[in-house]
């Protein structure tokens, strides 16, 4: 019995993936973290930071309870 129970509040969990248009991440940065609060997303996905590959780690630093991963446009038109 306790190993279906188990299984059962398993099986209630849910993966909560949000994506979001920053328009550039010191304007989107101040809605964010109300959004993480309300919806408790386990994903965040992220567009449009603006961010250069130097400014990337602003990701960590502002989203301490993820792990962060990006890109920017501007190593594209680097190579």
């Amino acid at each position: 019995m306790a190993l279906s129970h188990e299984l059962q509040l398993l099986s209630d969990n849910k993966l909560r993936i949000i994506t979001y248009n920053m328009h550039g991440f010191n304007q989107g940065s101040h809605t964010l973290p109300d959004i993480i609060h309300e919806l408790k997303p386990d994903i965040c996905m992220l567009q449009e930071h603006w961010l250069t590959p130097a400014n990337l780690s602003k990701l960590d630093d502002g989203f301490l309870q993820y792990l962060c991963f990006g890109t920017s446009a501007e190593f594209y038109h680097s190579i």
